[in-house]
């Protein structure tokens, strides 16, 4: 099992008609050795936990639910772009909303996968 943490900042979400999801983080040039270890984890089913840090929340690790890799940009300067899909019967929808709350701050991202023949 591996776990990546990511200090990340929430840039929107979507959801479809049919209910998918699309969740948007972006990272700055500090996290790119974990971005690294996260495209380990593309095509796997991956477990997702954020953890809030502001006055108004307890800064309690939450499971926000299984998603997958659909994409990660890395820009120029080492900043990422990072976006998640998923559908609503795997996500936790009030943790989801949650995040455009603290969409100004900085959230904490603990991503959990398998590869095979570990």
């Amino acid at each position: 099992m591996r776990k990546v943490k990511i200090c990340a900042k929430y840039a929107g979400h979507t959801i479809k008609q049919n209910q998918s999801i699309m969740l948007n983080i972006n990272c700055g040039r500090d996290q790119l050795p974990q971005i690294i270890k996260l495209m380990f984890g593309i095509d796997l089913d991956i477990d997702v936990g954020i953890k809030f840090y502001s006055a108004d929340s307890e800064n309690e690790l939450s499971k926000l639910g299984s998603v997958k890799i659909k994409t990660i940009k890395i820009d120029y300067d080492g900043e990422s772009k990072i976006q998640l899909m998923t559908s609503i019967d795997f996500v936790e929808l009030e943790l989801l909303n949650a995040l455009v709350e603290h969409s100004e701050e900085e959230i904490e991202f603990y991503l959990k996968y398998e590869l095979e023949g570990e």
